[in-house]
């Protein structure tokens, strides 16, 4: 089966997206793009980019609203080098500090500041009716279950 789709022009049916899969995947693509850049077009009102308000919804659930920058990272899906860099911006604005972690003597944390609650509360109850309003409220609840398989199988998936 493997050498049948080596050999000759003909690519193998894995190799293909069926009408009806592409028709999901291209869906999918144009849905995703138009979901973050409406929650990110919204949470600009409140002043913040989606990456910032997602730093700061982490930072104020945490414990003594700090986490160090690794485990920040793995949660806001950012390379430490681009969390360095947002970091930095929103200490200059005062939404968060950075300390010296104190689970790791090598490490750094950071961590939200009194301003940094402040903003997040500001911008959450906004935030909720953006996701409302372009997924939650317009999605049958049996989609939107299945919606949330979906993201678990593809979180959990060995890649």
């Amino acid at each position: 089966e493997i050498s049948a789709c080596l050999v000759g022009s003909e690519m193998c049916i894995r190799d293909r997206l069926s009408a009806e899969e592409e028709l999901i995947w291209r869906s999918w693509l144009a849905g995703t793009h138009r979901l973050a850049s409406y929650l990110d077009e919204q949470l600009r009102l409140d002043g913040l980019d989606f990456t910032q308000y997602e730093i700061l919804a982490n930072l104020s659930t945490a414990p003594e609203g700090r986490l160090s920058m690794t485990t920040l990272a793995d949660l806001v899906r950012q390379t430490r080098s681009c969390l360095v860099q947002a970091i930095s911006r929103m200490e200059v604005d005062g939404l968060v500090s950075r300390t010296a972690d104190p689970h790791d003597r090598r490490g750094v944390a950071a961590s939200i500041t009194e301003r940094g609650q402040a903003v997040v509360e500001q911008a959450t109850p906004h935030h909720i009716r953006a996701m409302r309003r372009i997924l939650i409220d317009i999605v049958d609840p049996e989609d939107l279950n299945a919606v949330g398989r979906v993201m678990q199988a593809i979180l959990t998936a060995e890649i």
